[in-house]
C-alpha cells in the first residue's frame, strides 16, 4: 500500500548502495506531487542523514513545488543547526568528558552535523535565491580556509532571507569548525543527561546511534 511503500522508500534513501538510493529517489519523484509533498515532513523533521536529505532536496528543487516550502525547510535547518550547537557547547563544558567512551565521537558527530545542516539550509534557499551564488557560498564554507569562509559569510548578507542568514551568520561567528564556544550563548540543555536524551531521540540514524551507545 501507499503508506508502506512511502516509508520503505524513505528508508531506502539511507541505503549504503548508491544504486538503491537512486532507485528509491526515482520511485519518489515518479509518484506524483502528493507523494513529493509527503516527503517534505521527512526533511523538516530532520529524519534522515544529511546525505539522504541532500539527495532528495536537490531533486525536489527541480520539481514544481511552492517556493515557500523550501523557505520553511531552510528556517528549520537553521534552527536545528543552533540546537546541535547548543548540544556541542554543553559537551565541551563538561570537564574530563573526552576520556569517557563515546563522548569524543559524539563531539565529532555534532561538529560535522552542524556544518552539514547549514549546508542543507543553503541548499533549500536555492529555490528562491541564485543557485550559483549559493553554490559559491557553500564551497567557501566547506573549504576550511579562513579567507574563503569570511568571503562566503560576507556573500550571505546579499541574500534576501534576513532572519535565516542572521541565524547562520551567528552560528558561523562562533567558529564551529574549530569547536570554540562563545561566552553568553543561550543554553538549550540543562544537563548532560538531557542533551544525551535529546540526541538519542533524534530520527537522524547516526546521531541517534552514537548517543544511544553513550546512554547505555
Amino acid at each position: 500500500n501507499d503508506t508502506d511503500r512511502h516509508r520503505l522508500t524513505l528508508q531506502a534513501l539511507e541505503d549504503s548502495h548508491p544504486q538503491v538510493r537512486r532507485a528509491a529517489l526515482e520511485v519518489l519523484l515518479n509518484a506524483g506531487n502528493d507523494v513529493k509533498e509527503a516527503a517534505i515532513p521527512w526533511i523538516l523533521e530532520n529524519a534522515g542523514s544529511p546525505r539522504a536529505e541532500e539527495m532528495l532536496l536537490q531533486s525536489l528543487l527541480h520539481e514544481s513545488l511552492p517556493k515557500g516550502i523550501f523557505v520553511q525547510i531552510a528556517l528549520e535547518k537553521a534552527n536545528y543547526a543552533y540546537e546541535l550547537h547548543c548540544a556541542l557547547q554543553l559537551l565541551e563544558r563538561e570537564a574530563g568528558i573526552e576520556s569517557r567512551s563515546g563522548f569524543h565521537l559524539l563531539q565529532i558527530v555534532l561538529g560535522e552535523r552542524i556544518l552539514q545542516v547549514i549546508n542543507l539550509c543553503l541548499t533549500a534557499l536555492k529555490a528562491s535565491e541564485s543557485a550559483e551564488v549559493i553554490g559559491i557560498i557553500q564551497a567557501g564554507l566547506a573549504s576550511g580556509d579562513n579567507r574563503q569562509v569570511a568571503n562566503a559569510r560576507e556573500a550571505m548578507h546579499n541574500l534576501r532571507h534576513n532572519k535565516i542568514i542572521k541565524l547562520l551568520d551567528d552560528l558561523l561567528n562562533r567558529d564551529l569548525r574549530n569547536h570554540r564556544t562563545s561566552e553568553g550563548a543561550e543554553v538549550r540543555f540543562t544537563s548532560l543527561h538531557s542533551m544525551l536524551e535529546w540526541c538519542s531521540n533524534r530520527p537522524d540514524p547516526w546521531l541517534n546511534e552514537v548517543a544511544r551507545h553513550i546512554s547505555v
